[in-house]
């Protein structure tokens, strides 16, 4: 007998902001970037980890197929003004999978193919628990906690495609500035052996 799998809807569970962020169905890709101006003229930026040394990605057997994920978008905290980074992880096994806490992770800004800074949790903050369940997707944050972008403006409540495609070119740039070798991210979870490549979309 075949299993039957639902897909859950991964926004559906998120804050109201990011809800309506997401559910702008005919700006999709667009719309889910952030409801806030970034002004690069007025962009502040603190030594960030990628001016670190740079680190050797952890050795061994790495299971990279059963998570994947795919880059969703950005959006700026307009109280700490930090970046957020999400992703959808898709679970392609038959269970559960949980990373409830930080206590196993390794989280790396990719700069090479074997090489990366290591993050620890106080610069780029991963949201836990969490649990994507068989043969679903769930959405994950990253927050950029080294980084400062200052807001000068927001956006209307239903912005235009003009609008969003502008924003989506000055986050974008600063996220360039700020992380200028970055190629995304890549999450060891070194209890379940399990590798999460997060890839960059900017």
């Amino acid at each position: 007998m075949s299993r039957e799998t639902k897909v859950e809807d991964p926004y559906s569970l998120a804050p109201p902001m990011i809800q309506f962020r997401w559910n702008m169905k005919n700006l999709r890709g667009i719309s889910r970037i952030a409801l806030c101006w970034v002004a690069l003229a007025s962009f502040q930026a603190a030594a960030g980890p990628c001016a670190s040394s740079p680190h050797n990605f952890p050795s061994g057997t790495w299971d990279s197929t059963s998570i994947t994920a795919t880059f969703d978008g950005v959006m700026l905290g307009t109280v700490t003004h930090h970046m957020v980074f999400f992703y959808v992880l898709k679970n392609n096994t038959d269970d559960d999978y949980t990373i409830a806490d930080q206590t196993g992770v390794q989280l790396f800004a990719v700069q090479s193919s074997s090489r990366g800074q290591l993050l620890p949790q106080e610069q780029m903050h991963l949201r836990y628990p969490i649990v994507v369940h068989a043969h679903q997707v769930q959405i994950i944050e990253l927050s950029d906690q080294v980084h400062s972008y200052v807001v000068n403006d927001y956006l209307r409540e239903n912005p235009k495609e003009p609008e969003l495609r502008r924003y989506e070119t000055f986050a974008y740039a600063a996220i360039r500035k700020s992380w200028r070798d970055l190629k995304g991210f890549r999450l060891y979870d070194t209890a379940n052996k399990r590798l999460i490549d997060l890839p960059r979309g900017w």
